[in-house]
């Protein structure tokens, strides 16, 4: 089961939203909004890698406990997966436009979170019927939410018209299986967050969305993604791995209180 959504229906779009987030970070005394992500599961958080600019990204190691809060409640980050990487000298490179999968301490929500466009589902995608979903911070509202239609468009399509130039970072594989465009129905006059979802309607089941992709850079007719699809693989794999080693870890810290 995933949300169903009605584009029409404004009154409860933020409930039929309720997957996406956004992502804070402490500055002094208050929180700051810097980009936003998409729970893929009540405790798993989807987003590009230039969410998070401002911690290292040359790793070995993720740190436990990092100050970057998610949605509007203090939900610490425990641990965060890093997609795209390479290794150099003992250190781990992350490209910051790849994709990072943040476990929280806590579950969020207690519904399906969003599906993820599957390679199976490729062919029946509705690439006309797309919305991009954007999270913005504003002084009287903490966070307000918008949502535009767009078009789901190879990345080639974007580059040859050189609308966007493309991204060369930590040798990030810009290549049709990594990135897409998305045309904008209107021109967009003002900047979009890192992180806005594009979510495309399948033709099988017309009432359901999926994440397709994540904002990467835009202008006012284009805009650059890193994609989803294809990444269902390394998500099981490294969650089921990730649920293995805690329960060992778990079990062997309830052994040495015992």
């Amino acid at each position: 089961m995933h949300p169903k959504i009605d584009p029409v229906d404004v009154k409860t779009y933020e409930k039929n939203f309720g997957w996406v987030v956004g992502i804070f970070k402490h500055v002094k005394h208050s929180k700051l909004f810097i980009c936003q992500g998409a729970l893929i599961n009540p405790k798993v958080v989807l987003a590009p890698g230039l969410c998070i600019t401002n911690y290292d990204p040359i790793i070995s190691q993720p740190k436990r406990n990092l100050n970057l809060p998610i949605s509007h409640v203090e939900h610490n980050v425990v641990k965060i997966f890093y997609h795209w990487k390479s290794t150099h000298d003992d250190r781990t490179t992350v490209s910051k436009r790849n994709l990072i999968m943040m476990v929280l301490n806590i579950a969020l929500i207690y519904y399906p979170a969003i599906g993820i466009l599957q390679p199976s589902m490729e062919r029946s995608v509705n690439y006309d019927e797309c919305l991009l979903v954007s999270l913005f911070d504003h002084i009287r509202n903490p966070v307000i939410l918008e949502k535009r239609n767009a078009k789901y468009m190879k990345v080639s399509k974007c580059q040859s018209k050189s609308f966007i130039t493309p991204i060369n970072e930590a040798k990030f594989p810009e290549t049709p299986e990594t990135i897409l465009c998305a045309a904008f129905n209107q021109t967009i006059a003002k900047p979009l967050p890192i992180g806005s979802t594009l979510i495309c309607r399948y033709n099988e089941d017309p009432a359901t969305l999926f994440l397709a992709a994540m904002l990467l850079k835009h202008n006012q007719h284009w805009s650059k993604h890193v994609k989803i699809e294809g990444t269902a693989s390394w998500i099981n794999k490294t969650l089921n791995g990730y649920k293995k080693k805690k329960k060992l870890n778990d079990l062997l810290n309830n052994d040495l209180k015992n």
